[in-house]
């Protein structure tokens, strides 16, 4: 009598729990890494912004936002901020002036400051995926997150930038503790 070539059932059955097992165990490695590259790219992202802040500070005796919606005269664009929080981009990412008044380029020395960020791509929080920063002017020396997924929250007081966002990293860290 001849025996049947090939895997039984049973056999068959081991072998899918085996790889089902296996992919359990190597699937969420592979998904918290990429989680983990966000966090990176948000803490280098923070710390870009922090020293724009406060390159800012230093040349012109007040942190980002504060006369952020004062118009301006030049050869470039001239822009003026509508909200204290495009003025708080804007004073980063164009050219400005002792007093704070943006353009678009450094028009002859009138405009002898920034711009303290290369890239709009600074501006979005890379684990949130906003670019919304809330500006305020705190009386204490401490802000926390408003909720979950928000963009950043920015004191211009005290010049303190922080993710705008109360969940939990990966470490179990909340992200408005970077």
């Amino acid at each position: 009598m001849k025996r049947a070539v090939g895997f039984t059932f049973v056999e068959l059955i081991v072998v899918v729990l085996i790889i089902g097992v296996l992919t359990a165990i190597i699937v969420p490695q592979f998904a918290n890494d990429g989680l983990k590259d966000k966090e990176a790219a948000l803490r280098a992202r923070l710390n870009a912004l922090r020293q724009a802040i406060y390159q800012y500070e230093a040349e012109h005796g007040e942190y980002p936002g504060v006369n952020a919606t004062l118009s301006a005269t030049c050869t470039g664009s001239s822009v003026q901020a509508t909200t204290t929080e495009q003025g708080f981009w804007l004073q980063l990412q164009m050219y400005s002036n002792v007093e704070g008044q943006v353009c678009s380029r450094q028009d002859e020395g009138a405009f002898p400051f920034g711009p303290y960020l290369q890239s709009s791509d600074a501006l979005k929080n890379p684990v949130t995926g906003s670019n919304r920063v809330e500006v305020i002017s705190g009386a204490s020396y401490t802000i926390v997150a408003d909720g979950p997924g928000l963009g950043w929250k920015y004191d211009n007081r005290i010049g303190v930038i922080i993710p705008n966002d109360e969940t939990e990293d990966s470490q179990g860290n909340q992200y408005d503790s970077y």
